[in-house]
Parts: C-alpha cells; sequence; structure tokens
C-alpha cells in the first residue's frame, strides 16, 4: 500500500499561523481518489484503505475523493461506494469523475442524491475547500460549466484573495496531457490567490507540478492492485 505525503512549499496550507495569535493551526486529510468500486475485490480494496487510514498520526480530519467512486455510476455501485465509506469514522467528501457520468442512464441526478451538491465550500478552519464538479454527461474529457464557473466566481469574491484554498476536481487540470477543455477559466479566477493547492484523479498516478504559483497533485488510484493516497 503506498502513501504520499504532500511535502511541499504548500505545507503552509496545512500548517498557518492562525489571525491574531502566534499558534499554528494543523489541517490534516487524506486525499483518495479512483477507487471504480464495482465488484467485492474493489469493496474490499477500498475497506482496506479505510482501515490503514485509521491508524494514521496524527489522525486526519476528512477524507477527500475525487471521482471516479464508481465504475459505470450505476446506483448499486454507488450505494455500495458509500457503504464502505460509511464504515469509516471520518467526514468524506466526494467530487465525481467521468465514470460516474459517462455511462449513467441517470444523468447527474443519482451523484446529486448520494452525495449532495457536485460544487461544495467548505471551511476547514484555515483554509476553504472547493470542490469542482469537472465531469461532463457521456464524456471522457471534462468541462467546467458556466453555473460552475458563476458559483465558483462568486464565492472567491467572498472569500477574498487572502484565503488560503484547495481546489478539488477528477481531471487534472494545466497537466502535461489536456483533460479539460476550459481548464483556464479557473485558474484565471485565482491569480490573486496565495498559497492555492489543487488536487485531482484521473491519472491512477502520483504525480505534482506547479504553475504560477499553484501546486498540483494528482493522486494514485485505490481501485490499483497496489493502491495509494496522500495525507
Amino acid at each position: 500500500m503506498k502513501k504520499n505525503l504532500l511535502i511541499s512549499s504548500l505545507l503552509v496550507l496545512f500548517f498557518i499561523l492562525s489571525s491574531g495569535c502566534n499558534k499554528k493551526q494543523a489541517v490534516v486529510f487524506v486525499h483518495l481518489t479512483d477507487p471504480h468500486v464495482n465488484s467485492p475485490d474493489r469493496e474490499a480494496r477500498l475497506d482496506s484503505l479505510l482501515r490503514d487510514i485509521e491508524q494514521l498520526v496524527p489522525a486526519p480530519e476528512f477524507i477527500l475523493v475525487t471521482g471516479d467512486q464508481t465504475e459505470r455510476g450505476h446506483r448499486s455501485e454507488l450505494q455500495a461506494y458509500d457503504s464502505v465509506m460509511a464504515t469509516s469514522r471520518l467526514s468524506v467528501y466526494n467530487t465525481p469523475g467521468n465514470h460516474e457520468l459517462r455511462w449513467s442512464p441517470y444523468g447527474k441526478n443519482a451523484v446529486q442524491e448520494h452525495w449532495g451538491n457536485p460544487f461544495q465550500s467548505i471551511d476547514c478552519g484555515p483554509v476553504q475547500l472547493l470542490l469542482l464538479d469537472s465531469s461532463m454527461l457521456l464524456e471522457h474529457y471534462g468541462h467546467y460549466s458556466p453555473h460552475l464557473l458563476a458559483r465558483v466566481r462568486r464565492e472567491l469574491q467572498q472569500l477574498g484573495p487572502e484565503r488560503p484554498l484547495i481546489l478539488a476536481s477528477h481531471h487534472p487540470v494545466m497537466f502535461e496531457k489536456r483533460f479539460v477543455d476550459n481548464e483556464l477559466a479557473v485558474l484565471d479566477m485565482l491569480e490573486d490567490f496565495a498559497p492555492v493547492l489543487y488536487l485531482t484523479g484521473h491519472g491512477h498516478s502520483f504525480e505534482h507540478w506547479a504553475i504560477n504559483g499553484i501546486d498540483f497533485f494528482m493522486t494514485d488510484g485505490a481501485k490499483d492492485p497496489n493502491p495509494g493516497y496522500r495525507l
């Protein structure tokens, strides 16, 4: 089982001087992605990861899962995934991937029924977590909808540029291969924000790249024979 620590210049996202005091605050969480649940074997693999996560010290505050929770987005797969994740004592935040939408006959309805609104802004103490939905109906590649972009713009205006950010979506952005056709639409909004950390899945490997002061991390797939996650 592979673990990968977020050791980068953006540790300031996890250890930040809280406003008005000299005591450091820590935000510790797990980034997990691409479990592709569709069989008892994959459910067992995901459950094994959760049991490993339970032993982490310091204990994480939540688990972030960036898409492809299921293989084909069927309701039975969504339910199986949720049942496994419900065994964890930690809060779980989900953003959908292409496998939830590409073959699903339910559109985005089933995903919203299980995980709520695909766009969420979550106050994590010293940082703000933004969940972005890059998935498209019937497509392998990603796209940010005009509705999502409008919501992100409003949220960033309310937060202000001094607020440290963690963004998460399934498809990598500004990667060596292009997966999101309008990837610059969100990045242009982040020009005045620092620090910013962007977490993705889809590629089933541990990768790191940095552009315009933003650190991007891709995490290995949880469905793989030797699955991994980031702390």
